[in-house]
């Protein structure tokens, strides 16, 4: 496996963090507090069970991050998630903005089509965003961040196998006006504006709140040797975020929140690296690809050396534009001292278009121009029951989303032009051995579900939760096409397929139960099932016959798991904690061939557990800390993988290449953080806080192949011949080795202003979070770098 090893540096910060006090093995929800009561933690307010309850009364594994901990653990992107959350990783090609999340094992792995379900549901103040590239677009304004771990399968929107990641905005809070503003600037040209203000327009009743976020900057990754088609940089910042909050409590039993959002992100696409694989050394290192490129001293057209860690060499990266808009309108009315109704009302329109040199040469290989535009609305309306005994609800939802996507693939236009049939005296321009498509779809998804769940006190001590949650989908696949076209996009040569049109229905039933016993009031435990789904799709990428346009299967996750959550020492630490197991099956994962991806389904098996601290042994110290575990494998039963894209019984030589008893991607054996904020006294009226935050990673492959020996490929031509696709070998680069970032910053906070000095990866870690097995197609293996060192200061008025 290519990339990095645990810094000594990194070492150093821990050791640092431990001497602190923390346990190197711990961190943990960050505060969602209703406040401080005295020395101790305070309450840790959460809304995991669609009601506002305690965290340590909840029964399930969760992390809450409020939102001066997001601050100060330096959460601002969707990345930073998986550094402050044990067992969840996040990664992507894309950027910032369009995170694949993997949670105890279970997420998109390498997927990169735009219209599968993600297994991790995101839910923005309860609204469902079905479109993974929306997922990172409004981490601004922010009340708090719950992360729920484990199949979330009966009161959440979509139904999920993985977990949910819920978003809560800050609400107007029908008081005094209020709001703030805060500039920063830092290395990379970067500036960021974000601001809030806050007005009451009815003393109680009503109230408005507005927010934005800009930030504009250069990128992270040079051009050394600039030519036609290149630019400056690669993965600069340049985006814009709107919202805005309206509240309604015309009394005490109504509360209406209407809330609209726009956001905008278009950056010069985030950069690939890449390991040729043909002359490599055990590392990767000399290795060029088919057409002789190489990044360990290559020459770029211009005639500059190429490349070190920070630098990258195109042709034509272009960029990589997300845009969306949204609605969405809450309700919740009181109907006496027990009854309650609640409805949820989203509405989403976004866009996606990516400009992607994804062979990471300046040669012009193979391009991409991916091209997507989603609608997705969604309203789910839930009655609720509340005693001291017994607390219930039941509910529906409907979901309905809609994604057209038409993509252009230019492929192996390096290559010269050449006849048709091989006579140089019939050459035409034109006609070329280059594979260039305009292909494209429209899938529609209709969601509808009943679900239900109580919790009963059985005695003061004993509560039992049951939940069930029956879904129905209907998915189609529609006006689907091929049309390979010239060097010149736009000018048809023939038509692989046209008006390509599948359609499929399925229904599921899920749910789970939870044994919750208080030994005391500071010391429970919990046993509980849980059964999660994921929805069904279609293989957006196989545009070279209809036959790779096939239904993928919906996956299916069982969990039993145990938990116990502990406050003790007055109050001042917590330790909570799970063990579990997951039965996964039909997997949804994405087989790189070539320059294709093809999605499948494989079972497994994932075991782990994860381990939280929250303490606060002074009121000037907070610590954080948690560990993560994982033993995830494929089970035998699973089918190999052949390199043409099929399904074979056998395995070796003669057919496929064997998963069975592989690890799951992007599934860390362990992932540990540790950190906290001191209070360093006082200068001016104000606090001088410093806040540490040490994560990290252990090994991870990128796909489900690990270091398996691969078959040669021979694909039909479809003109009665094979050629081979894949070179046969061992590829044992397609995966990261363990890295560990360092965050850290120092604050003066008084209660009108904030100055805050900043860094993140402070020790200029190199790492990949993400990459994919491209040697088939240009026998190299591509990596996605993570960011650099950053740094930067940022002031703060609030009013």
């Amino acid at each position: 496996m290519h990339s990095t090893s645990f810094p000594v540096a990194g070492v150093r910060l821990g050791l640092t963090a431990a001497l602190l006090g923390t346990t190197a093995l711990v961190a943990a929800p960050a505060m969602a507090q209703s406040g401080s009561a005295g020395q101790g933690l305070g309450e840790i307010v959460v809304t995991a069970s669609k009601r506002s309850e305690n965290l340590q009364d909840v029964p399930i594994s969760i992390s809450a991050i409020g939102a001066e901990q997001l601050a100060s653990r330096g959460v601002t992107a969707s990345a930073d998630l998986g550094n402050v959350v044990p067992n969840l990783q996040v990664s992507s090609q894309y950027g910032e903005t369009s995170p694949n999340f993997s949670l105890r094992g279970v997420g998109v792995a390498n997927e990169f089509t735009s219209n599968t379900a993600s297994p991790i549901g995101v839910y923005v103040d309860e609204v469902s965003q079905t479109f993974r590239y929306t997922h990172g677009l409004q981490l601004y304004d922010l009340e708090r961040v719950e992360v729920l771990r484990g199949p979330q399968g009966t009161l959440f929107g979509r139904n999920t196998t993985g977990g949910a990641i819920n978003m809560y905005t800050r609400k107007p809070q029908l008081e005094d006006a209020n709001g703030y503003l805060t500039a920063g600037f830092g290395n990379y040209n970067r500036w960021k504006i974000q601001g809030a203000a806050e007005a009451t327009l009815v003393p109680d009743q009503v109230g408005l709140r507005l927010a934005f976020n800009r930030l504009k900057g250069d990128g992270y990754f040079s051009e050394p040797d600039k030519v036609a088609g290149a630019h400056d940089s690669y993965g600069t910042a340049d985006s814009i975020g709107l919202r805005g909050n309206l509240r309604i409590k015309p009394n005490d039993d109504l509360d209406i929140n209407i809330g609209a959002y726009y956001a905008k992100d278009d950056p010069i696409g985030y950069p690939l690296h890449y390991l040729g694989l043909l002359g490599a050394d055990a590392n990767g290192n000399g290795g060029t690809d088919f057409f002789g490129s190489t990044r360990q001293g290559g020459i770029t057209p211009g005639g500059a050396v190429c490349c070190s860690y920070k630098e990258v060499s195109y042709d034509k990266q272009g960029k990589f534009l997300t845009e969306s808009w949204g609605l969405n309108f809450n309700l919740n009315y009181q109907i006496g001292d027990n009854w309650s109704i609640t409805s949820v009302t989203g509405y989403t329109d976004s866009k996606y278009n990516l400009d992607i040199d994804n062979d990471a040469t300046p040669q012009d290989i193979y391009f991409i121009f991916y091209r997507s535009k989603g609608k997705d609305f969604s309203q789910d309306f839930r009655i609720n029951y509340d005693s001291e005994s017994l607390k219930g609800l039941l509910g529906i939802y409907y979901g309905n989303d809609k994604i057209d996507t038409n993509n252009t693939v230019l492929a192996y236009n390096v290559l010269p032009d050449f006849p048709a049939d091989g006579n140089p005296a019939d050459w035409a321009p034109g006609v070329n051995n280059s594979f260039n498509v305009l292909y494209g779809f429209r899938q529609k998804r209709k969601t509808f579900a009943i679900y239900s769940e109580a919790t009963l006190s059985i005695t003061q001590q004993l509560e039992l939760t049951a939940g069930l949650r029956y879904t129905k989908d209907k998915l189609q696949y529609a006006n689907g096409y091929s049309h390979p076209i010239t060097d010149f996009p736009g000018v048809e040569v023939f038509s692989l397929y046209d008006d390509l049109n599948l359609k499929n229905s399925y229904d599921n039933w899920s749910g789970r139960a939870i044994l919750n016993y208080a030994w005391t009031d500071s010391i429970k435990t919990y046993l509980s099932f849980s059964r999660g789904y994921r929805s069904g799709s279609y293989n957006g990428f196989g545009f070279v016959t209809p036959a790779a346009v096939y239904f993928v299967q919906p996956e299916k996750l069982d969990s039993w798991e145990f938990g116990f959550k502990t406050r003790f020492a007055g109050d001042r630490v917590q330790i909570n904690g799970a063990v579990f197991h997951y039965d996964y099956q039909n997997q949804q994962v994405s087989e790189v061939i070539g320059g294709l991806s093809f999605n499948r389904n494989l079972s497994g098996k994932v075991k782990g557990f994860e381990v939280e601290l929250l303490a606060k042994p002074i009121p000037a110290l907070t610590l954080r800390g948690a560990v993560g575990y994982l033993d995830t494998k494929y089970n035998k039963k699973n089918p190999c993988l052949s390199p043409d894209g099929i399904e074979t019984e056998a395995c070796g030589p003669a057919g496929g290449t064997p998963v069975a008893g592989n690890q799951i991607p992007f599934a860390s054996k362990w992932t540990l953080s540790g950190g906290g904020d001191l209070t360093l006294g006082t200068v001016a009226d104000g606090d001088i806080v410093f806040s540490g935050e040490v994560s990290y990673k252990s090994s991870f492959w990128y796909d489900m192949f690990n270091d398996n020996a691969r078959p040669p490929a021979l694909v039909n031509d479809g003109m009665g011949g094979t050629f081979q696709l894949y070179p046969g070998g061992k590829t044992d680069l397609v995966g990261s080795k363990g890295y560990a970032l360092v965050n850290a910053s120092l604050a003066w906070n008084h209660e009108n202003y904030q100055i805050k000095f900043w860094g993140k990866n402070v020790f200029d870690k190199k790492y990949y979070p993400f990459g994919y097995d491209t040697a088939g197609a240009f026998g190299t293996v591509l990596l996605t770098p993570g960011m650099p060192r950053t740094y930067g200061v940022e002031a703060t008025v609030r009013f």
